[in-house]
């Protein structure tokens, strides 16, 4: 695992602490995803549909990486305090949705069809919702409350090409990475941390960081694993 790290400054107002950045890169060739053919409601789900557990840029940057600066609390109120996720084309969107302890998800069914969705929570009790179909029902929408911190994976009762994770947090620290896999925090405390990052195949990876007011501290982070 290679890491590269970097301090520019930046004009900030004072107090306005430090921004943390960077891309997280795979070093190799990621497994190719599975391609499903869909025969039923394939006028909402389309003929095919790949997975999403491992997604590469041609760059090599991974997307959907949560990136997590560890122990910062109750410093602020989370951005993902009030989440939403979409399922749209039998996909949801985002693939891995950030849900805060103290916040509120709502689940949003953008489908003429119904999606019966559940997932195994250690904590937590399992959800079991049925999303009703978005065109027959009045409110589409179910809003869930989760207590605990933990990932919890999406799975839906006979599409199996279709998941996504909540990924549930009480440090409000935490973004995933994008298409490119690139990632952004910003209004940090100076300080020393230690990052961490989490990614479906992945697992778990870390890094000690050290963050000053009014500077931009980026990270260009080359990991590569033996993916099942």
């Amino acid at each position: 695992m290679a890491v590269f790290f970097i301090v520019s400054q930046f004009p900030l107002q004072a107090g306005a602490g430090g921004i943390f950045e960077g891309q997280i890169v795979y070093r190799g060739n990621p497994p190719k995803p599975k391609q499903f053919g869909i025969v039923q409601d394939s006028q909402v789900c389309g003929t095919s549909q790949y997975t999403k557990e491992f997604l590469v840029h041609e760059g090599h940057g991974i997307q959907n990486v949560v990136v997590t600066i560890e122990h910062l609390k109750e410093l602020r109120t989370a951005p993902f305090e009030q989440s939403i996720m979409t399922i749209r084309g039998c996909e949801f969107w985002p693939y891995i949705t950030l849900v805060s302890t103290t916040g509120t998800l709502n689940v949003i069914n953008g489908d003429s069809i119904s999606h019966q969705i559940s997932t195994q929570s250690l904590r937590d009790p399992p959800i079991n919702t049925h999303m009703t179909a978005a065109l027959t029902e009045k409110t589409p929408v179910k809003t869930l409350r989760i207590r605990f911190p933990e990932i919890l994976k999406l799975q839906v009762a006979f599409r199996p090409w279709m998941t996504g994770y909540l990924y549930v947090t009480d440090l409000p620290y935490t973004v995933v990475t994008d298409g490119e896999g690139r990632f952004k925090i910003v209004d940090v405390p100076e300080g020393r941390y230690l990052i961490k990052a989490w990614h479906e195949k992945l697992g778990y990876f870390s890094k000690r960081v050290r963050i000053k007011e009014g500077e931009v501290s980026s990270l260009k982070w080359v990991v590569g694993h033996n993916i099942n």
